[in-house]
């Protein structure tokens, strides 16, 4: 996870701006604040950081359920009204219509983090 993450965060980084609007589309954090918006690629490689370092993993896990639960449910909402929208999960270096694949990434990234918190408790 901690891979995914620094990655992921990178590439938003890369056209930071560009990233913050596209993301205010559809995460309901986003679309209230968009200093959420730009925080978002920082909270996303502090996660990478402290999956790479096995640092805190139990509050790092817990961020990251409630992060990707929360993203999870804007894209839901989105598909829902079958809305046409480019995904941000790659900022917008790469871009592709958000589908289901992003919701399930989403929720996939929340159910490792579970399952990673069941283990260290």
């Amino acid at each position: 996870m901690g891979f995914f993450f620094l990655v992921f965060g990178s590439f938003k980084i890369l056209k930071w701006k560009a990233f913050a609007m596209a993301y205010r589309e559809y995460d309901v954090i986003a679309m209230r604040s968009s200093l959420y918006s730009y925080l978002y690629p920082v909270i996303e490689i502090c996660l990478a950081i402290a999956y790479l370092f096995a640092w805190n993993l139990v509050y790092t896990n817990i961020v990251t359920i409630v992060i990707m639960l929360v993203s999870a449910y804007g894209v839901w909402l989105k598909l829902r009204k079958k809305e046409e929208i480019m995904c941000a999960c790659l900022g917008t270096v790469f871009t592709f219509p958000m589908t289901k694949v992003t919701l399930f990434e989403d929720l996939l990234m929340a159910v490792m983090a579970v399952g990673m918190l069941v283990s260290i408790i």
